[in-house]
């Protein structure tokens, strides 16, 4: 029963041109929103609009999504899963509809498809589990502290971050870094971004996108080097 009829255009941060589609709507709750249409028949896709007036007011977008490496899993990544905070009172609009949504019977995008919608009080703080003030108990991340207790068994040392990222998005092929001190000429620390403190991995390749080691240096000067694969 999908439709193009109706369908916003030219929507900034959502999809310009969301094609055919199916509508939903509901009014904020000033909650978090959680959207998946994880494992369904469709190459699912959605765009979430919100307007302070009805369906014929201005609609802005809150969230689109096209893939759900992450939270979908792998065998499941063409599909969507977004999070969003609604804003009490407000109407929203949710557009759920199909990449490749053609006349083409090869693409996968006439079918089902299954949307789960979950609502939950905003507990804010910091989401990262290698963090200093990780809360396990929060759901929306009001930023990290990954220093402060960096240097717990060394007091006297600086809390450093070293951030990583792969170009092609498939790790670092057996790449290495290596902090030399510059007054010993001494290695005092290497990894690699696969074996990292932190990684991200959000593709289907092996091997991470990016990453960060949290390191304590003694003071003083150092080179990196990185190489090796």
């Amino acid at each position: 029963g999908a439709t193009a009829t109706g369908a916003p255009l030219g929507v900034a941060n959502c999809d310009a041109s969301p094609g055919t589609g199916v509508w939903y709507t509901f009014v904020g709750t000033g909650e978090l929103h959680t959207l998946s249409a994880c494992g369904s028949v469709i190459d699912s896709k959605v765009n979430v609009y919100e307007s302070d007036a009805d369906c014929a007011g201005v609609l802005s977008c809150v969230a689109s999504g096209t893939e759900g490496f992450t939270d979908c899993g792998f065998f499941d990544q063409d599909d969507f899963s977004v999070e969003f905070v609604s804003t009490l009172g407000l109407n929203y609009y949710v557009y759920v509809g199909a990449e490749d949504a053609d006349a083409n019977p090869l693409t996968d995008d006439n079918g089902l498809f299954d949307l789960d919608f979950t609502c939950a009080p905003i507990v804010e703080g910091c989401t990262n589990p290698v963090a200093c003030d990780y809360d396990a108990s929060a759901n929306v991340d009001t930023g990290c502290d990954f220093l402060s207790c960096a240097c717990d068994a060394n007091p006297t040392g600086f809390g450093v971050q070293l951030n990583m990222v792969d170009s092609f998005g498939d790790g670092w092929n057996g790449n290495t870094y290596d902090i030399i001190s510059i007054a010993t000429g001494t290695s005092v620390a290497t990894g690699d971004l696969d074996g990292a403190l932190f990684v991200v991995d959000e593709n289907n390749f092996a091997g991470a996108d990016n990453g960060f080691d949290v390191l304590c240096l003694d003071a003083g000067c150092y080179d990196i080097v990185v190489g090796g694969g």
